[in-house]
């Protein structure tokens, strides 16, 4: 339709260094997979800053991917006791751990695979606990760890 012949008035200078004879029919299918492949990205795009923050299910063992994010975060849960943290598939950049300890006691968090820290982290009841790494590609190296946040 009008969509195409616009699209081909604006991308004929262009279609020949994509190597695209300008013809009607190779825009319309040039334009239908841009339109694609922009969809995607915006998609993409929009994802990737809703994924920065991941919200984790309380577990005995929690998985850590860099597809999480570079924060994630999760409340423990008393009935669940204490957990470890694995990482897999580590990826150069940052990595923020925000744990907040439930009511009832404090839970005991333990870095595990993939991950080089100072130690465990105790948590106290109803406080916050901020801790970062860098990762250098093989492992999350802790850099910082503030605690008993309100």
């Amino acid at each position: 339709g009008r969509g195409y012949m616009r699209d081909s008035r604006l991308l004929a200078p262009i279609l020949p260094d994509l190597g695209i004879t300008p013809g009607l029919e190779e825009v319309k299918l040039f334009c239908k997979k841009l339109r694609v492949f922009l969809t995607q990205l915006e998609q993409f795009i929009l994802a990737g800053d809703e994924t920065r923050l991941s919200l984790l299910v309380y577990a005995a063992t929690l998985e850590y991917n860099h597809t999480l994010g570079e924060i994630i975060k999760f409340t423990t849960v008393h009935a669940t006791g204490n957990t470890t943290i694995n990482a897999s598939f580590p990826k150069a950049g940052l990595l923020t751990i925000i744990a907040t300890n439930d009511a009832t006691s404090g839970k005991v968090i333990t870095f595990g695979t993939g991950f080089k820290s100072t130690g465990t982290l105790t948590g106290t009841v109803n406080k916050t606990a901020v801790v970062q790494f860098v990762c250098d590609g093989t492992s999350y190296w802790e850099i910082s760890r503030t605690l008993n946040l309100v």
